[in-house]
Formats: structure tokens, sequence, C-alpha cells
């Protein structure tokens, strides 16, 4: 394998760290910084190497996966900051996964569990006993 192709599953996996890292810490900042050096990566390959064009490709198609990403997440961050009326996910307090409140995510996500054994029943009445 080229030296090329291990230069894209470095940065697929780098993109993989960082957004789950920017996600569970609740910092988009933290992906700005991926941001920030996948930007100059991708401007040194363009300027130093424009021969490896699928490495090219793939930081490019990084970048506007992981951009799109932390914008999501700052939008979501700004609309739980400035909305009185809206209750945050109680489980997600930042921080690693470990610091996930399960418990409690699994009981506010009770509505997704209802919806979905309501459809299951209606397909297949004979399956479920009656509750």
């Amino acid at each position: 394998m080229s030296e090329e192709y291990w230069s894209i599953i470095i940065v697929w996996v780098a993109l993989l760290i960082y957004t789950a890292a920017a996600w569970s810490e609740r910092n988009p900042m933290l992906g700005g910084v991926y941001l920030w050096a996948g930007a100059a990566i991708l401007e040194n390959l363009v300027t130093n190497k424009p021969e490896n064009e699928v490495l090219i490709i793939n930081c490019a198609v990084i970048l506007g996966i992981h951009g799109i990403s932390m914008a999501t997440l700052t939008s979501y961050l700004i609309f739980e900051e400035l909305q009185p009326w809206y209750e945050p996910l109680s489980f997600w307090k930042g921080g690693l996964i470990g610091d996930v409140d399960w418990y409690r995510m699994f009981e506010d996500l009770g509505w997704l569990t209802n919806i979905l054994e309501v459809f299951f029943v209606g397909i297949k009445p004979d399956r479920v006993e009656s509750i």
C-alpha cells in the first residue's frame, strides 16, 4: 500500500476521533482544531504535492463533513442555551462517554421506544402477547 493510501486512512481515523471527542465533550472548538489542521494539510498538499489527487479529494471531503458536523453541534448548543422552554438532554452532561447517565438516556428516549413498540405490534399483532 502506498504512502498516499496510508495517509487517507490516517485522516479518516482522525476525523472519527475528533468528531467523537467534540460531540462527547460538547466542544465545537475541539473540532475546530481538526478543521484548522485539515485546512493546513489540504493547502500543503495542493501547493507541494498536487499529484496526490486522491488524498486531496479525501481531505476536502473530510473537511466538508467535519465542518457540517461542527456547525450542527454549534447550532444545537446555541439553541439549547437561548431557548428558555427547551429542556436539554439530561443524560448528555458532557465529558467522555463514561459521563453519560445511561439510565437517564433510555428514560428520556422512552417516547421513541413507545413509537417503535406500537409500530412493530401493529405489523405482527399475533407475535406479541397483549399488554
